[in-house]
This record gives structure tokens, C-alpha cells and sequence, in this order.
């Protein structure tokens, strides 16, 4: 089943604005980090056209920041099915300035196919005061490449879309708010790029994140 990148791939600042999630979009990585000393939890339904009908999977994600520039997680994917823990880790190598973007790299997804299974690199880079841009490339036996945007509603919400090439990946489109108190929420839809219908996805996330 489909879910966020720290999990499956699968397919892949303003300092006033609320991020959504620095550990990735919708679905993709992103070259933003988690603070030092800060850890995220988080709880997610995806892969039925709704998060409550059909048969939706279960997904527990975790985050935590190691260093002012590097992160890990621990994820317990497909809870209530078939379920699997993978781990994943950030290094931000270059952090964002006036001219150039933060650049990451990380590793998703490392199981039993081994700790250099699935890798990316990825830029992020604020434009104007409304828009974050992202793009990079994920290697999961094929490289492809990733695109994603964030457009700030409010200084609490906003729409993030992202995309990922070739086949069995996911375009996606969601709205974020923080709901305060360290609590957050992401509503998503994801459209397979190969066509099957049982392949689209509606995606509910909650999450909580404070110092630890």
C-alpha cells in the first residue's frame, strides 16, 4: 500500500511559516530537518479512497533529530496488515542561504534489501515569502526524479503538492494545518502514474512532535 516516503518508497523556510512536515511533503522527501532534541510522532491511514472505508492500512512513523543537521526514524508500516519496521536517516550537507538551497541526503525504507537500498538527494529553497520549491532524485533500482511545492495560506496552513517519475509512483495533493500544542494534521490524495484504479489513495495524517 502507498504511504509516505520515510515508510514505503514505494514511489518518493520561511521562519515565520508552519512547515508541514520537514521530514518530507505529501510523499517525498525533503532537504528540511527536525531540530536537534525534537521528536516526532506520528499516525497515518492511507490506501483506500478514503481514510475510514475499505480496509485502509495503519502506519506509525517516528523522527527524531540527532544534531542540528541530521535525523533518524524508526517506522512500523502496515500495522494492521502486513506489517514490516524500516529505518531512515537525513543529513542535511549544505543549509540554505539567500542564494542557494539546503541540499540532503538520506536513506529510506532500509530493511532487509540492505542500508543503501533506497537513497536520495534532494534541494529545498524558499520563493518569495508564499512558496517552498523541492526537487531531487530517489534511487529505489531506478532513479527518478521529484518535484514538489508548498504554498503558505497562513502562517497555520497550507497546500502542498508533489510528484514522482515513472511507473508505480505518485503526483499528490494535500492540505496541512497545525493545530497547535505540537499537534499537526495532513489530508492527501495520491494518483498512481500507472493507471490503476485500486493504486489512487486518500492519506490522513496526525502527528505530534516536542522536545525530548
Amino acid at each position: 500500500m502507498p504511504s509516505r516516503p520515510v515508510t514505503l518508497f514505494g514511489c518518493l523556510m520561511l521562519a515565520a511559516a508552519a512547515w508541514a512536515f520537514p521530514t518530507s511533503l505529501n510523499y517525498i522527501p525533503s532537504a528540511d530537518h527536525m531540530e536537534r532534541s525534537t521528536v516526532r510522532v506520528e499516525l497515518e491511514l492511507d490506501g483506500t479512497s478514503t481514510p475510514f472505508s475499505g480496509d485502509p492500512e495503519l502506519q506509525v512513523y517516528t523522527q527524531v533529530g540527532i544534531t542540528d543537521r541530521f535525523e533518524v526514524g524508526l517506522d512500523w508500516v502496515g500495522v494492521n496488515t502486513d506489517e514490516d519496521v524500516q529505518f531512515n536517516a537525513k543529513w542535511q550537507v549544505m543549509p540554505e542561504s539567500d542564494r542557494y538551497p539546503a541540499v540532503s541526503v538520506g536513506l529510506l525504507d532500509v530493511t532487509d534489501r540492505g542500508p543503501l537500498a533506497n537513497w536520495y538527494v534532494v534541494a529545498s529553497k524558499a520563493a518569495g515569502e508564499e512558496f517552498r520549491l523541492h526537487a531531487g532524485l530517489f534511487d529505489d533500482d531506478q532513479t527518478r526524479g521529484m518535484v514538489g511545492a508548498e504554498y503558505y495560506l497562513d502562517d497555520r496552513s497550507e497546500v502542498i503538492a508533489d510528484w514522482t517519475t515513472g511507473p508505480w509512483a505518485y503526483a499528490t495533493l494535500g492540505y496541512y494545518r497545525d493545530l497547535g500544542h505540537g499537534v499537526g494534521s495532513l489530508l492527501y490524495y495520491g494518483r498512481c502514474n500507472t493507471r490503476d484504479e485500486d493504486a489512487d489513495f486518500v492519506g490522513l495524517n496526525v502527528y505530534w512532535e516536542g522536545p525530548w
